[in-house]
């Protein structure tokens, strides 16, 4: 007898799934009198069943059905036919609506079927009552659970903290599926160990706890073979190591990134051979998922580190820096000394300095190192600390830039230099002598603004330079504007420099300050992205 397997237009649909579950059966030849096509003893209410799509082929729906073997009382001959319904307890009997004396035996057998042709017939494959042991799920619930590892797969892919991925990741895997023990290890990069980092249902294990890779367990097998290891049976498989008295079977899969292990996810089950086959390739795809979810948080978390770590270097440069500028201001009688420092980062590369050189003498530095960041604030550090040891050697600022300018060129990395402005206050005959190597004209304020004409030599640790020098008298109610070319060069969002206009009309207001000018100047750079480095002093005669 053959007979050909549809779907009936009657309702029937699956609970959760939405797909009609009624099918019909109809005999192609050997027509059995007793057993009428289109009747209502012929039309099976096949409740479990329920398609999977293959990632293959788009145009398969993948079943696992049952065979039943409807047979007749012993002096009959036995009637066989293919019903997709899906059920993984073949040694159970099926009550189906059928012709008084049939008697109908669930037989496992899985096959593929076109999903365009409903009409197609299946090969008949008998298996023998009990061959294949119950497997956890029936065809609805295992598509429940196919929904809630795919929600699980969004959810593990969007957490980039490694502890809530890992928890996450056990507390899904064995919710979603249930009665089951969940463990995610890593491999440990500075030893041939595996780490239990996540863990579900296992009362033996604790996170933290270690397996030796090749010689510990199906977990060790596992992270040394890079290959899944299935132990239907754990009292058969040699690798096995008990964790838990009902543990009945076990798979251990390897999490690979770029090809190489870095852990294993491990889940027992209570029942012998709880998993398919197919449940087997879903979680595989699933490990696949959380490898990468793990190797994108272990970046995530080393990359955070890296950052915090270089946050507290930073931090740490730019506190030593800043001691250096909040140090107290000399009290010299008859002048007062205003000073403006900021920085475009962190750390700076501008800087200033007072030094006393005796005898009411004191030598006014403002300088600017090329670059910025790090770089610059180490060779500001390197040029201050010359400067400083220079100064009190030589009495004219020319010899002490030459001097300075030999020992950085000697010194300094290609490319690499420093403008400055020096110049040595005698506040007896309130006279200040200047020499420039390569930095912006000083701004005299007297009544009205001017910028000294000044020679300048070339910027310190290019190579050898003359610096010539003058002289400026510092009359009472006279003010000398000392500024980086962050003032000058800053830019709008139009590209637009402040320029040295702005800073003349800035200082014509009498009660105008530097702390006023480097607000104007950040006013006017608002929404640029070419930011630099803003320092200032003003000298004023009392």
């Amino acid at each position: 007898m053959v007979w050909i397997v549809r779907r009936s237009a009657g309702p029937g649909i699956c609970p959760g799934v939405g797909v009609d579950t009624r099918l019909a059966v109809t005999p192609v030849f050997g027509m059995d009198t007793k057993y009428q096509p289109e009747s209502a003893s012929n039309v099976f209410d096949a409740h479990r069943v329920a398609p999977v799509y293959s990632g293959v082929n788009a145009r398969f729906m993948k079943y696992s059905f049952n065979l039943y073997q409807i047979r007749k009382p012993a002096r009959a001959k036995s009637l066989g036919l293919t019903v997709l319904v899906k059920n993984r307890q073949p040694s159970s009997l099926k009550t189906l609506h059928r012709p008084p004396s049939f008697h109908i035996q669930c037989i496992t057998h899985p096959s593929w079927v076109e999903r365009e042709d409903p009409m197609a017939a299946h090969p008949v494959t008998f298996e023998p009552p009990g061959a294949r042991p119950p497997r956890m799920h029936t065809s609805c619930e295992f598509v429940q659970i196919l929904m809630k590892l795919q929600r699980a797969t969004y959810l593990i892919a969007s957490t980039l903290d490694l502890e809530d991925l890992l928890d996450r990741v056990v507390n899904d895997i064995a919710t979603s599926i249930g009665n089951v023990e969940v463990a995610v290890w890593l491999r440990d990069g500075n030893s041939d160990e595996m780490i239990l980092h996540g863990v579900r249902g296992c009362t033996i294990y604790k996170k933290g706890s270690r397996l030796q890779i090749g010689r510990q367990g199906m977990v060790g097998y596992v992270a040394s073979t890079g290959r899944t290891r299935y132990a239907p049976d754990v009292q058969r498989d040699p690798y096995y190591i008990a964790c838990e008295l009902e543990t009945r079977s076990e798979v251990c899969i390897p999490l690979k990134a770029g090809g190489t292990v870095i852990g294993v996810l491990s889940i027992d089950d209570h029942q012998i051979d709880a998993f398919s086959e197919e449940q087997l390739h879903v979680l595989e795809a699933l490990a696949g998922h959380i490898a990468i979810a793990v190797e994108n948080a272990r970046l995530f978390r080393n990359e955070r580190y890296e950052r915090e770590r270089m946050e507290r270097e930073w931090a740490e440069a730019r506190a030593l820096q800043r001691a250096i500028f909040l140090k107290p201001i000399p009290l010299v009688p008859g002048f007062a000394f205003e000073t403006a420092w900021h920085p475009a980062g962190a750390v700076a590369g501008d800087w200033f300095d007072f030094i006393d050189l005796g005898r009411q003498r004191y030598g006014i530095a403002l300088a600017d190192v090329s670059g910025k960041g790090l770089s610059a604030a180490l060779l500001m550090s390197s040029t201050r600390a010359l400067l400083r040891s220079i100064a009190p050697l030589y009495s004219s600022p020319a010899e002490t830039l030459q001097h300075l300018n030999r020992a950085l060129t000697e010194d300094f990395p290609a490319g690499k230099f420093v403008t400055m402005l020096y110049g040595v206050l005698d506040a007896g005959s309130r006279q200040l002598t200047l020499a420039s190597a390569g930095h912006p004209r000083p701004l005299l304020i007297n009544h009205h603004c001017s910028f000294l004409e000044l020679d300048t030599g070339m910027p310190l640790g290019l190579g050898a330079s003359s610096y010539p020098q003058s002289t400026v008298t510092l009359a009472p109610s006279t003010k000398l504007l000392l500024y980086t070319d962050g003032i000058t060069e800053a830019m709008n969002h139009n590209e637009e420099e402040y320029g040295p206009a702005r800073l003349l009309e800035h200082f014509l207001d009498p009660e105008a300050c530097v702390d006023g000018l480097i607000d104007e100047v950040q006013r006017f750079g608002a929404g640029s992205d070419r930011a630099d480095d803003a320092t200032a002093v003003l000298i004023r005669s009392r």
